[in-house]
Protein backbone atom coordinates (compact mmCIF):
# COMPACT_ATOMS: atom_id res chain seq x y z
CA UNK A 1 0.00 0.00 0.00
CA UNK A 2 0.70 3.43 -0.44
CA UNK A 3 0.79 6.33 1.72
CA UNK A 4 -0.03 8.57 -1.13
CA UNK A 5 -3.03 6.72 -1.30
CA UNK A 6 -4.13 8.75 2.21
CA UNK A 7 -3.25 12.24 0.09
CA UNK A 8 -6.02 11.62 -2.79
CA UNK A 9 -9.42 12.97 -1.35
CA UNK A 10 -7.45 15.94 0.39
CA UNK A 11 -5.52 17.09 -2.68
CA UNK A 12 -8.91 16.55 -4.53
CA UNK A 13 -10.41 19.00 -2.39
CA UNK A 14 -7.61 21.19 -1.95
CA UNK A 15 -6.70 21.36 -5.58
CA UNK A 16 -10.34 22.40 -5.94
CA UNK A 17 -10.04 25.20 -3.85
CA UNK A 18 -7.05 26.75 -5.26
CA UNK A 19 -8.74 26.31 -8.84
CA UNK A 20 -11.76 28.38 -7.61
CA UNK A 21 -8.94 31.36 -7.04
CA UNK A 22 -8.06 31.19 -11.00
CA UNK A 23 -9.68 32.82 -13.57
CA UNK A 24 -9.43 30.95 -16.54
CA UNK A 25 -9.40 32.26 -20.12
CA UNK A 26 -12.44 30.97 -20.66
CA UNK A 27 -15.88 32.69 -21.67
CA UNK A 28 -18.22 29.87 -21.85
CA UNK A 29 -19.05 28.90 -18.11
CA UNK A 30 -19.91 25.01 -18.92
CA UNK A 31 -16.09 24.50 -20.28
CA UNK A 32 -14.44 26.84 -17.19
CA UNK A 33 -16.47 25.12 -14.86
CA UNK A 34 -15.34 21.54 -15.96
CA UNK A 35 -12.00 22.55 -16.54
CA UNK A 36 -11.83 23.34 -12.99
CA UNK A 37 -13.30 19.94 -11.87
CA UNK A 38 -11.12 18.15 -14.75
CA UNK A 39 -7.94 19.50 -13.48
CA UNK A 40 -8.77 18.72 -9.22
CA UNK A 41 -9.69 15.15 -9.99
CA UNK A 42 -7.16 14.56 -12.54
CA UNK A 43 -4.10 15.39 -11.00
CA UNK A 44 -5.18 12.72 -7.88
CA UNK A 45 -6.35 10.17 -10.44
CA UNK A 46 -2.49 10.49 -11.78
CA UNK A 47 -1.00 10.26 -8.55
CA UNK A 48 -3.06 7.03 -7.94
CA UNK A 49 -1.89 5.45 -11.42
CA UNK A 50 1.70 6.68 -10.37
CA UNK A 51 1.98 5.58 -6.85
CA UNK A 52 -0.33 2.82 -6.92
CA UNK A 53 -0.09 0.91 -10.08
CA UNK A 54 1.25 -1.98 -8.56
CA UNK A 55 -1.32 -2.24 -6.10
CA UNK A 56 -4.39 -2.43 -8.70
CA UNK A 57 -2.51 -4.56 -11.13
CA UNK A 58 -2.00 -7.40 -8.04
CA UNK A 59 -6.21 -6.75 -7.13
CA UNK A 60 -6.62 -7.41 -11.12
CA UNK A 61 -4.85 -10.56 -11.27
CA UNK A 62 -6.78 -11.38 -7.87
CA UNK A 63 -10.02 -10.94 -9.53
CA UNK A 64 -10.94 -15.00 -9.80
CA UNK A 65 -13.93 -14.74 -12.37
CA UNK A 66 -14.56 -12.26 -14.70
CA UNK A 67 -18.26 -13.39 -15.05
CA UNK A 68 -18.34 -12.82 -10.99
CA UNK A 69 -16.90 -9.00 -11.47
CA UNK A 70 -19.69 -8.69 -14.10
CA UNK A 71 -22.33 -10.02 -12.00
CA UNK A 72 -21.25 -7.98 -8.64
CA UNK A 73 -21.79 -4.57 -11.26
CA UNK A 74 -24.60 -5.77 -12.08
CA UNK A 75 -26.20 -6.07 -8.75
CA UNK A 76 -24.74 -2.99 -7.78
CA UNK A 77 -26.10 -1.02 -10.17
CA UNK A 78 -29.45 -2.53 -9.57
CA UNK A 79 -29.25 -2.19 -5.93
CA UNK A 80 -27.94 1.33 -6.93
CA UNK A 81 -30.60 2.03 -9.08
CA UNK A 82 -33.59 0.92 -6.58
CA UNK A 83 -32.04 3.15 -3.69
CA UNK A 84 -32.16 6.34 -6.23
CA UNK A 85 -35.62 5.48 -7.11
CA UNK A 86 -37.21 5.01 -3.54
CA UNK A 87 -34.89 7.60 -2.07
CA UNK A 88 -36.66 10.46 -5.54
CA UNK A 89 -40.05 9.37 -4.19
CA UNK A 90 -40.47 10.11 -0.54
CA UNK A 91 -37.29 12.96 -0.04
CA UNK A 92 -37.23 16.14 -2.25
CA UNK A 93 -34.33 17.23 -3.65
CA UNK A 94 -34.46 20.98 -4.51
CA UNK A 95 -32.70 21.38 -7.55
CA UNK A 96 -28.80 23.58 -7.04
CA UNK A 97 -28.69 27.05 -7.94
CA UNK A 98 -24.80 26.53 -9.29
CA UNK A 99 -26.28 23.67 -11.18
CA UNK A 100 -25.03 23.60 -15.19
CA UNK A 101 -27.60 23.23 -17.85
CA UNK A 102 -25.55 21.67 -20.87
CA UNK A 103 -27.34 22.51 -23.91
CA UNK A 104 -24.55 21.94 -26.51
CA UNK A 105 -22.28 18.88 -26.36
CA UNK A 106 -18.87 19.00 -27.95
CA UNK A 107 -16.03 16.29 -27.57
CA UNK A 108 -14.18 18.07 -25.41
CA UNK A 109 -16.86 18.64 -23.20
CA UNK A 110 -17.22 14.55 -23.07
CA UNK A 111 -13.51 14.67 -22.40
CA UNK A 112 -13.69 16.58 -19.64
CA UNK A 113 -16.69 15.06 -18.26
CA UNK A 114 -14.59 11.68 -17.69
CA UNK A 115 -13.59 13.40 -14.42
CA UNK A 116 -16.86 11.87 -12.89
CA UNK A 117 -14.79 8.31 -13.59
CA UNK A 118 -11.50 8.97 -12.52
CA UNK A 119 -13.18 10.31 -9.49
CA UNK A 120 -14.29 6.80 -8.57
CA UNK A 121 -10.72 5.45 -8.40
CA UNK A 122 -9.87 8.14 -5.75
CA UNK A 123 -13.02 7.69 -3.73
CA UNK A 124 -13.05 4.10 -3.46
CA UNK A 125 -9.20 3.60 -2.98
CA UNK A 126 -9.65 6.14 -0.44
CA UNK A 127 -13.28 5.14 1.51
CA UNK A 128 -13.47 1.50 0.88
CA UNK A 129 -9.85 0.05 0.67
CA UNK A 130 -8.04 2.68 3.28
CA UNK A 131 -11.51 2.41 5.92
CA UNK A 132 -12.28 -1.37 5.43
CA UNK A 133 -9.40 -2.86 4.41
CA UNK A 134 -8.87 -5.06 7.76
CA UNK A 135 -12.29 -5.77 7.89
CA UNK A 136 -13.70 -8.64 10.34
CA UNK A 137 -17.75 -9.49 10.57
CA UNK A 138 -16.17 -10.31 14.32
CA UNK A 139 -15.57 -6.68 15.18
CA UNK A 140 -17.73 -3.88 15.83
CA UNK A 141 -15.52 -1.74 15.35
CA UNK A 142 -15.11 -2.62 11.97
CA UNK A 143 -18.84 -2.22 11.24
CA UNK A 144 -18.72 1.18 12.87
CA UNK A 145 -16.19 1.69 9.96
CA UNK A 146 -18.37 0.31 7.52
CA UNK A 147 -21.30 2.91 8.37
CA UNK A 148 -18.92 5.99 9.20
CA UNK A 149 -17.21 5.69 5.35
CA UNK A 150 -20.74 5.42 3.89
CA UNK A 151 -21.83 8.19 5.69
CA UNK A 152 -18.70 10.53 5.08
CA UNK A 153 -18.94 9.22 1.48
CA UNK A 154 -22.39 10.75 0.83
CA UNK A 155 -22.12 13.60 2.80
CA UNK A 156 -18.67 14.90 0.75
CA UNK A 157 -20.82 14.73 -2.18
CA UNK A 158 -22.49 17.82 -0.97
CA UNK A 159 -20.28 19.76 -3.23
CA UNK A 160 -22.21 18.14 -5.95
CA UNK A 161 -25.73 18.06 -4.80
CA UNK A 162 -25.62 21.32 -2.78
CA UNK A 163 -28.31 20.04 -0.25
CA UNK A 164 -27.37 17.88 2.74
CA UNK A 165 -30.65 16.33 2.20
CA UNK A 166 -29.40 14.93 -1.59
CA UNK A 167 -26.28 13.12 0.21
CA UNK A 168 -28.53 10.55 1.88
CA UNK A 169 -29.12 8.79 -1.28
CA UNK A 170 -25.40 8.77 -1.52
CA UNK A 171 -24.52 7.09 1.40
CA UNK A 172 -26.42 4.52 0.91
CA UNK A 173 -24.63 4.57 -2.38
CA UNK A 174 -21.46 4.21 -0.39
CA UNK A 175 -22.61 1.53 1.95
CA UNK A 176 -23.59 -0.84 -0.57
CA UNK A 177 -20.02 -0.23 -2.41
CA UNK A 178 -18.47 -1.38 1.02
CA UNK A 179 -20.66 -4.62 1.83
CA UNK A 180 -19.22 -5.48 -2.18
CA UNK A 181 -15.54 -4.76 -1.12
CA UNK A 182 -16.12 -6.56 1.79
CA UNK A 183 -17.58 -9.61 0.29
CA UNK A 184 -15.24 -9.77 -2.51
CA UNK A 185 -11.91 -8.70 -0.42
CA UNK A 186 -10.77 -6.52 -3.99
CA UNK A 187 -11.38 -3.07 -4.80
CA UNK A 188 -11.66 -3.73 -8.40
CA UNK A 189 -15.39 -4.59 -7.21
CA UNK A 190 -16.67 -1.28 -5.87
CA UNK A 191 -14.49 0.26 -8.21
CA UNK A 192 -16.25 -1.35 -11.48
CA UNK A 193 -19.62 -0.40 -10.08
CA UNK A 194 -18.99 2.93 -9.20
CA UNK A 195 -16.93 3.81 -12.75
CA UNK A 196 -20.21 2.25 -14.33
CA UNK A 197 -22.72 4.02 -12.87
CA UNK A 198 -20.63 7.24 -12.77
CA UNK A 199 -20.46 6.39 -16.37
CA UNK A 200 -23.81 5.45 -17.20
CA UNK A 201 -25.06 8.86 -15.27
CA UNK A 202 -22.87 11.61 -16.61
CA UNK A 203 -20.80 10.46 -19.90
CA UNK A 204 -23.45 8.24 -21.51
CA UNK A 205 -26.27 11.28 -21.94
CA UNK A 206 -23.95 13.01 -23.33
CA UNK A 207 -22.47 10.98 -25.73
CA UNK A 208 -26.15 10.58 -26.56
CA UNK A 209 -26.97 14.13 -27.06
CA UNK A 210 -24.23 14.54 -28.88
CA UNK A 211 -25.06 11.91 -31.01
CA UNK A 212 -28.64 13.12 -31.71
CA UNK A 213 -27.20 16.94 -32.12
Amino acid sequence: MSYFFYTLIPLEFLLQFLLDKVSFPISDIVLASLSDKFIGIFIPFLVLLITGRKFLTAEWQKVGSKKSLFLAILLGLVSIGIIAYLFSLIIYVPVSEQEITITKVTPLIILLSTSSVMAAFSEEITFRYLFLKHFSSNSLKSWLLLIFSSILFGYLHIFVTQSWVATIPYMFFGLVLGIQYIRHKNIWYPIGIHVVSNFINSILPLIMLYIRQ
